[in-house]
């Protein structure tokens, strides 16, 4: 298989994603109501290298924007461990200024 060039012509590069089409691309297409009449369903599961070689905590930058949902855990989880020491560091200065011990307090009661 030829590699794209900037130096093909239209029909070349009409040539090259003709070779490229699959038809269980294209029936893929039309189960989501897509329109494949002109469709080539040529598919996009290969990554450029330059997306795919690349690492950001251990996951590749092409699955970061193949899937937003990698994306969204981690932000969770930066929100979750950055909000969550200030806020422990702030009960512990708060309940130190109080002159006794936190040990010493007993439980509500109704409480289990």
């Amino acid at each position: 298989m030829r590699e794209p060039s900037p130096d093909w012509s239209a029909e070349d590069a009409l040539d090259h994603l003709r070779m490229l089409a699959s038809a269980e691309n294209r029936a893929g297409m039309a189960r989501f109501g897509i329109n494949t009449g002109n469709a080539l369903g040529v598919g996009n599961t290969t990554p450029p290298s330059s997306l795919a070689n690349g690492l950001f905590l251990g996951v590749s930058y092409w699955d970061w924007l193949a899937g937003p949902s990698i994306a969204m855990c981690v932000f969770i989880l930066m929100a979750v461990f950055t909000t969550s020491g200030p806020g422990r560091a702030t009960l512990i200065r708060g309940t130190s200024s109080m002159g006794w011990p936190l040990s010493s307090l007993k439980r509500p009661s109704g409480g289990t």
